[in-house]
């Protein structure tokens, strides 16, 4: 082997030599990235399975109260539905004008015409009261129109379902 063939097999050599050494160190450094991303996965998982003994281990928090279904009424109460209406008006500071059954098209409603006055926070309030009132009092129409010194007139009209067809 002439001189010149031995250059180009030491180069050779050294050539892949090199290869190696740069493929070995890329391999330690992807093997050193996992080996780090997986100790921080088990760090997490650690602290999961803490925070999950923790948890057990934990008293239950006590159920939320429920409340009971609504029943219908046998038949429409309207006088107390009316006076239940009045006195959630007073308490809310609404003034309301005009209080009314009226006649429904089917057995089971009754219907009411409402009308009164107050402020955005009172006519609010009242009709969150309205709504958590048993027996259930359905507002199925309503209009409001505004007023001088931020009073509002609303016209509401509610209804209650029973089971009897009776009034």
């Amino acid at each position: 082997m002439n001189a010149r063939g031995r250059q180009v097999l030491v180069a050779g050599i050294g050539v892949a030599t090199l290869l190696q050494l740069g493929g070995a160190g890329a391999v330690h450094w992807w093997r050193r990235q996992e080996d780090q991303r997986g100790a921080g996965a088990r760090a997490t998982l650690l602290d999961l399975e803490t925070r999950l003994a923790r948890l057990a281990a934990a008293e239950p928090a006590p159920a939320a109260e429920t409340k009971p279904m609504l029943q219908l009424e046998r038949e429409a109460d309207v006088p107390a539905t009316l006076q239940s209406v009045q006195v959630l008006g007073d308490a809310n500071g609404v003034a309301l004008q005009s209080v009314k059954a009226g006649q429904s098209g089917t057995a089971e409603k009754q219907v009411y015409q409402i009308t009164g006055t107050g402020s955005a926070q009172q006519l609010c309030g009242f009709l969150a009261d309205l709504e958590q009132r048993t027996p259930l009092v359905i507002v199925e129409t309503g209009r409001l129109q505004a007023r001088a010194a931020g009073q509002i007139v609303v016209e509401l009209g509610l209804a209650t379902y029973h089971k009897g067809g009776g009034r």
